[in-house]
């Protein structure tokens, strides 16, 4: 490759970098600052019969590193739903840039994860939860999902309530009504 080719291909990956979105970069990130006791979130099925998917919360215990180096290979986490300690290995991805030009990230398929979409969190059983339940509720059934992570009242706890925000999608509504079920 060319100079320009190169200074092209950089420029791109700078570009997605400066997005800091992910996703484009095979769900790694360039950069992870971690520490012990950090929280994270797990961006990759790694063993599903074991609870170890996407988006399995943890904390980092420990790190381990080559031999005679401060390279970290592993990154020893406890997970919330998960027996023992997991040692976590660097993913490999393989993107496409452009025509031509791939990028090839190495990185832990993690993030720190001390809050998450609603989104994300779809699916997730957790003890506490706090809902920001103001101006960034957009669609109907978001607050439902919001509030139906948490395993019980205790642990929930409501920032920023706007009651306005909770909709109620109409076609469900009627649908409910037609077969003769009164929506909870």
């Amino acid at each position: 490759k060319t100079k320009k080719d190169r200074k092209s291909a950089q420029e791109a990956v700078n570009k997605i970098d400066k997005l800091l979105d992910s996703r484009k970069t095979a769900n790694l990130e360039k950069k992870l600052l971690l520490c012990k006791g950090v929280r994270i979130m797990l961006r990759k099925n790694l063993d599903t019969a074991n609870g170890l998917v996407n988006g399995s919360m943890g904390t980092v215990v420990g790190f381990v590193r080559a031999a005679g180096s401060e390279t970290v290979t592993q990154v020893s986490v406890q997970f919330d739903d998960v027996p023992g300690v997991v040692n976590i290995s660097r993913d490999s991805g393989k993107v496409q840039i452009y025509a031509g030009c791939f990028l090839r990230r190495n990185q832990f398929p993690i993030v720190v994860g001390y809050s998450t979409t609603i989104h994300k969190a779809q699916g997730m059983s957790l003890q506490t939860v706090v809902c920001d339940l103001g101006k960034q509720i957009f669609t109907t059934g978001q607050v439902y999902v919001a509030l139906s992570r948490c395993r019980s009242l205790q642990g929930l706890h409501l920032i920023n309530f706007d009651a306005a925000k909770i909709m109620v999608d109409q076609t469900a509504l009627r649908e409910y009504v037609r077969l003769g079920s009164t929506p909870v």
